[in-house]
């Protein structure tokens, strides 16, 4: 197990400063180490490793939200609202609509079935556009008209809407007795309460924390406890970790930025092992076993999330060039994929090893896709 642990941080550093030396985006790198080092390729990660992986993305993933909540600032917000609202749920429900569609037509799916693979494929990565919105951020690209805000804003809330349906859809495949009622009031009372639960937080943190080591574990916790409490209850965990950083930075700036460089240097452990884990998770030949037809699938339907895109952003102030990032900004798919795309072939429901395929043709085409295009894009696109 140390073992492993050695190697996944001599090689992913080694891969990030490949990655910067060659301008390729090191997130990439760090998958492709991950599909070589993990159970598919070379099979050098220790069993123990593997069964936590899980619970080290999760706390990957915690780091990365909590690092956005830092960015957040309510102002910014409420001058990006209407916009960020449209991108949550707009792009999202037009790729999803489309999964369904062409995977019910072309692979004899059931509108369950559809269902469930287009929201697992309607999730946006926040492993792949958070990081590059902090560097915006930190580099004052597309600040001026708030743009990092709108992507963190919109991208946090599309992958509640997108897990919280998916989840909706498992439940009718494996109980089929989610009355319409309970389908239309699940979704916001996750929302309600994933706000909520982040404002409550944040406002302990803000008002007991002190800049210590003691304040870094304790909102690590939390926020882990947090989206453990999601199994059990409808809450929606990924949007309150973000919303706990958000009004901590409201309340209490100076223990925000201590937490915010914290999560920073965190993370550069954080990152290793995350994206290689991801890549971990990739079965290549499972990926071929879906076709040509897979990813005709994928890309028709990231087309027409882009038009979802800038259908969001009507009436805006934002030039053409600038709606072009953010439509580049909504491809990268890695994180939920990884952990849900297996779920429906884990629980035995009809066509899951094609819905898994398809999950992972989605990580192969757009993580690279829209990693590189993010980064190519920044400067010549944004002011």
């Amino acid at each position: 197990m140390i073992y492993t642990i050695l190697l996944i941080l001599i090689l992913g550093q080694i891969s990030k400063k490949l990655g910067k030396r060659i301008h390729v985006p090191p997130l990439l790198l760090l998958i492709i180490l991950g599909m070589v080092l993990g159970p598919f390729g070379l099979n050098w990660i220790h069993t123990s490793i593997q069964m936590l992986s899980p619970e080290i993305r999760g706390l990957a993933l915690i780091i990365i939200l909590l690092r956005a909540g830092f960015n957040l600032d309510r102002q910014n917000l409420a001058q990006v609202g209407r916009p960020a609202f449209l991108l949550s749920f707009i792009p999202g429900f037009f790729e999803a609509i489309t999964v369904m569609f062409l995977s019910m037509h072309f692979l004899g799916f059931s509108f369950i079935q559809g269902g469930m693979l287009g929201f697992i494929l309607a999730a946006v990565s926040p492993a792949v556009v958070v990081p590059m919105m902090v560097y915006l951020e930190k580099n004052k690209l597309g600040t001026a008209k708030k743009i990092p805000t709108l992507i963190l804003a919109g991208a946090s809330i599309d992958d509640v809407v997108a897990i919280s349906i998916f989840s909706i859809f498992l439940g009718l495949a494996t109980t089929g007795i989610m009355s319409p009622i309970q389908i239309i009031l699940k979704l916001p009372m996750m929302i309600v309460a994933g706000f909520i639960s982040g404002v409550m937080l944040g406002r302990v943190l803000s008002a007991y924390g002190k800049n210590s080591k003691s304040t870094i574990i304790s909102i690590l916790l939390l926020s882990y406890c947090l989206q453990s409490v999601e199994k059990v209850l409808p809450i929606a965990s990924l949007l309150g970790v973000m919303v706990s950083a958000a009004t901590l930075r409201e309340r209490n700036l100076s223990l925000s930025n201590y937490l915010s460089n914290a999560m920073d240097l965190l993370w550069v452990v954080a990152e290793i092992f995350l994206f290689v884990l991801v890549g971990a998770q990739v079965d290549f030949n499972a990926a071929q076993s879906s076709g040509i037809i897979g990813v005709v699938i994928v890309v028709v339907a990231l087309l027409v999330r882009m038009v979802g895109v800038f259908v969001s952003l009507i009436n805006t102030n934002l030039t053409f060039k600038e709606r072009i990032f953010v439509a580049i900004s909504y491809i990268p798919k890695a994180t939920v994929q990884a952990a849900i795309g297996g779920t429906p072939l884990a629980m035995g429901l009809p066509n899951g090893e094609v819905i898994l395929a398809i999950s992972v043709l989605a990580i192969l085409i757009t993580t690279p896709l829209g990693a590189i295009g993010m980064t190519l894009t920044a400067k010549p696109l944004l002011e």
